[in-house]
């Protein structure tokens, strides 16, 4: 089975089913609710899968600081991509371009925090 399916079976069994609510205005914030508990079932169920220090789950904290990005949530955002980037300097070599994108993604949220 693959690690897609294997996420899909886990967030139908913890209630999630594949419908958003439709887009408008005044659903947004509940929309990113919504996002945030998926991202969070998510990464869970990827760190009971592939254990806490899994190249992996930095892209799925990647993910959820780019949802708290969204919501101009920057401490969040900053404490997430700081646990991403200590997970990527464990699995990789000090120059490799999985780690400039992750020095990448605080330059994106510094100029935003500016903004």
């Amino acid at each position: 089975m693959l690690l897609s399916e294997l996420i899909i079976q886990q967030l139908k069994r913890l209630g999630h089913d594949s419908h958003f609510l439709p887009d408008s205005s005044d659903k947004t914030q509940e929309r990113f609710a919504d996002a945030e508990s998926l991202y969070k079932d998510a990464l869970e169920i990827h760190e009971n899968i592939l254990g806490k220090e899994h190249p992996e789950i930095a892209v799925a904290k990647t993910n959820l600081a780019d949802l708290y990005l969204k919501q101009d949530r920057f401490k969040d955002a900053e404490f997430v991509l700081n646990e991403a980037l200590k997970i990527r300097e464990k699995a990789f070599e000090k120059h490799d371009p999985v780690i400039a994108s992750s020095i990448n993604n605080f330059g994106i949220l510094y100029l935003k925090m500016k903004n």
